[in-house]
C-alpha cells in the first residue's frame, strides 16, 4: 500500500491470496490500508485448487468482509475475489455470481493472463473462456477481469461491450513474464480498460509507458494510444473500471479529493500542450511530491505523515523471512 502511495496511487484494488491464512485474511489486508490512507477495492482469491471446503472458507471470508464493510462509507471497500477459470468449479462461479447480485458488491477475478486458460476451457467446456462464463450467467457490469491476455479479439470485445464488462490491463505485469496482451479491439469496441499493476510494479508512470509501447510495437504504429488515451487509462477509465467514475478519477466539483502533485524537472515549460506527454513519457515514481486522499495529506514532500515507513518495511522483512524458514526456502 505505501508503495503504491509513494507512485502516485490513489485508489487500488487488491485481491489478496493465501488460502491457508483464512479466515481472517481480509482483516489484515484492511488494516494495511487503513493505515496507510488508500482508497481501496479489497476481496479474496476463492479458488477450488485445494478442497471443497477451502473454496467455501474463501467465499465466506468474502462475504463476511463484505457485510462487514460495505454498509459503511468510507475509503475502503470489499468485492467478492475469484481466482479463475481453470481453478474454480463451475457450481462455485455460479454460487459467486448469485453472492454478488444479493450483496451488490462485484467481483474481481483473473481471466486469460496465459493460453492454459484457453486450453483447459475448451478442454472441459468446448468452449473459450469468455463463451463458458457468458453461458453460466457470470458477465455483467460489476464484473472486473484481470489480465485478458489471450482473448477471442474477433468475438470477445462484442460481448465484453454487451455485458459491460470491465478489464484491468497489467501491462507490465504481462511484459515480464512474456504474455502479449491486445487491448486495442476491445478499446475500439468501447470496452472500459484501465491500468493495473498485478503486483510487478507500483510505479503507474512505467505501466503508461509500457502499455503504450507493447501496443505500438505490435501494430507498428507510433501514434497508437496517445499520451491522452494512456493518462486516461490510468485515471478516469480506471475509476469506471470500478463503477467509481462519480466519486473519483478527475478532479471535478463534487468528487472525492484525490489529489497527486509531481515535481517539475523539466529542461522545457509544461502547459496544457505537453503535460500529458510529461506525465506519460518522462515522469518516474521518484516525482511524486505529495498525495492527498479523500481530502487528507498522506504524503508530503516525500514523507508519509502518519505512518513510519521504515518501520514498516521493516515488519515486512521480519514476516517474510518468517515466512521462508517455515517453508524451508533459502535465507538471507
Amino acid at each position: 500500500m505505501l508503495g503504491n502511495i509513494r507512485s502516485g496511487i490513489t485508489t487500488t484494488t487488491d485481491t489478496a491470496e493465501g488460502s491457508y491464512a483464512i479466515p481472517g485474511a481480509l482483516n489484515s489486508v484492511y488494516r494495511a490500508a487503513d493505515e496507510a490512507g488508500i482508497r481501496a477495492i479489497l476481496s479474496f482469491e476463492t479458488t477450488g485448487r485445494i478442497s471443497p471446503e477451502n473454496q467455501e472458507l474463501g467465499l465466506r471470508e468474502n462475504i463476511d468482509f463484505i457485510n462487514k464493510i460495505n454498509p459503511g462509507n468510507g475509503r475502503i471497500k470489499g468485492r467478492i475475489g475469484v481466482h479463475t477459470t481453470f481453478s474454480c468449479p463451475t457450481e462455485l462461479l455460479v454460487e459467486v455470481r448469485q453472492e454478488a447480485d444479493r450483496l451488490g458488491c462485484g467481483i474481481m477475478m483473473h481471466m486469460a493472463d496465459d493460453r492454459w486458460h484457453l486450453y483447459d476451457s475448451t478442454r472441459k467446456y468446448g468452449k473459450r473462456p469468455t463463451r463458458y462464463l457468458e453461458d453460466i450467467g457470470f458477465l455483467g457490469p460489476d464484473l472486473l477481469l484481470f489480465h485478458c491476455s489471450y482473448l477471442d479479439s474477433i468475438n470477445d470485445p462484442d460481448i465484453f461491450k454487451e455485458y459491460d464488462v470491465k478489464i484491468a490491463h497489467n501491462a507490465e505485469s504481462n511484459a515480464i513474464f512474456g504474455f502479449w496482451p491486445n487491448m486495442v479491439p476491445f478499446m475500439q469496441k468501447g470496452v472500459v480498460v484501465g491500468l493495473g499493476t498485478d503486483g510487478q510494479t507500483h510505479s503507474f508512470f512505467e505501466i503508461m509507458r509500457t502499455a503504450q509501447i507493447i501496443h505500438r510495437i505490435r501494430y507498428e504504429d507510433p501514434e497508437l494510444l496517445p499520451d491522452s488515451q494512456v493518462l486516461s487509462m490510468a485515471t478516469v477509465q480506471g475509476a469506471r473500471a470500478l463503477l467509481m467514475e462519480d466519486e473519483i478519477g478527475s478532479l471535478e466539483q463534487g468528487k472525492k479529493a484525490d489529489i497527486v502533485l509531481i515535481k517539475e524537472r523539466s529542461a522545457v515549460p509544461i502547459f496544457e500542450a505537453n503535460v500529458e506527454n510529461y506525465l506519460v513519457g518522462t515522469c518516474e515514481r521518484g516525482d511524486v511530491d505529495t498525495v492527498i486522499i479523500d481530502g487528507k495529506l498522506v504524503l508530503e514532500k516525500g514523507e508519509f505523515t502518519g505512518i513510519d515507513e521504515e518501520a514498516v518495511y521493516k515488519d515486512c522483512k521480519e514476516e517474510a523471512v518468517k515466512l521462508w524458514r517455515n517453508n524451508d526456502w533459502p535465507l538471507p
